[in-house]
């Protein structure tokens, strides 16, 4: 199934969207995606944007295919494609990587020119099934007045910070906060991603009801603290969460850092040969596939021995995937029944 689209203006629909590019999901599956309502989204956006232009996909989206995939085959060949949640959007490149896959997605982002990009991206693809909900994410719901710390050409390294001056509160708009349990309602789910520039802590606390219906969560852990309402704690402490809701933990090999900044455009990686190219013609990998997923399952995260400086110079995400699924991608892909807990 190949979907094709100039790179030109797309207009006619809900949301305008001036600047299209040509997303390639896989070797066979391409779609157009918005880049920007307006010019000045192109600037906002220009990291994201130059990472999707010179591979034709956002390589981390691949990361959380090859997932869904391991999870697949852990499970004789094919599972149902229930919901994909992308906490912390950014201009959409996951929730419509995965919409083109045939996922259905729901996802919150706070930042609104992100939010009408990824209206665009949805108004041009109408096969898509996208719940997109211009949100920030907390323990708890309630509305705020925020300031906004955007990053430079990244909008998508944005922080929000609630105002409690009743001076500077005036002249900010104001951002309605909710919980993960709120975004999913209920639904069950495939995936999770959580990438919201130091929300993590709070996305899970707000998740209690959800988290038993979340079987693989691809979360970014590279801030120092994370806060959650009066309470303020460390990577190792969210570990030690994810672990006691019954997740075993795994590293994402795939630095973003080395993978996006550390090698030429024209170069083709590892992650270009998982899925196939259509931009380097190339179908597929299998064999590929499968040591990829060894790679990840033969390096599970202990959380006692868990050193912050260590992780961070080799990954920025970590992989949680439920026990139960776990131990069958433990008997799949490595032969072998994975090591019991000690109680």
């Amino acid at each position: 199934m190949v979907r094709t689209a100039s790179n030109e203006t797309i207009s006619g629909a809900q949301n305008d969207c001036k600047h299209t590019t040509l997303y390639e999901t896989t070797g066979n599956v391409k779609f157009p995606m918005c880049m920007g309502i307006t010019d000045q989204d192109l600037k906002n956006g220009m990291s994201i944007i130059n990472l999707v232009n010179s591979r034709g996909y956002l390589p981390t989206c691949r990361i959380m295919q090859l997932m869904y995939w391991m999870a697949a085959t852990a499970n004789g060949g094919s599972i149902h494609k229930d919901l994909f949640v992308d906490i912390g959007s950014n201009i959409g490149s996951c929730a419509v990587h995965m919409a083109s896959l045939g996922f259905p997605v729901a996802l919150a982002e706070p930042v609104v020119e992100h939010v009408n990009t990824i209206k665009g991206s949805a108004a041009i693809n109408p096969y898509f099934h996208m719940d997109i909900q211009h949100v920030g994410i907390s323990h708890e719901a309630r509305k705020i007045r925020a300031n906004f710390g955007h990053g430079g050409r990244n909008w998508g390294a944005t922080e929000f910070h609630e105002v409690t001056d009743a001076k500077e509160k005036a002249e900010l708009e104001e951002l309605q906060l909710k919980t993960v349990d709120q975004i999913i309602r209920g639904r069950k789910v495939s995936l999770m991603k959580v990438d919201c520039e130091g929300c993590e802590w709070a996305a899970l606390k707000g998740a209690t009801r959800s988290l038993s219906r979340i079987p693989m969560i691809k979360i970014e852990l590279v801030q120092p603290e994370y806060e959650a309402g009066n309470q303020t704690v460390h990577i190792k402490d969210i570990l030690k969460f994810l672990d006691e809701k019954g997740y075993d933990l795994y590293m994402d090999h795939w630095n973003e850092q080395h993978l996006y900044f550390g090698k030429q455009p024209n170069d083709i990686l590892e992650i270009d040969r998982m899925f196939g190219s259509i931009k380097f013609k190339l179908q597929s990998d299998m064999n590929l596939l499968h040591e990829c997923a060894k790679r990840i399952l033969s390096e599970p995260i202990e959380v006692e021995s868990y050193n912050r400086d260590a992780f961070l110079k080799r990954a920025t995400d970590v992989i949680a995937v439920d026990r139960e699924l776990s131990g069958r991608m433990q008997r799949v892909f490595l032969g072998k029944e994975r090591p019991k807990r000690e109680s």
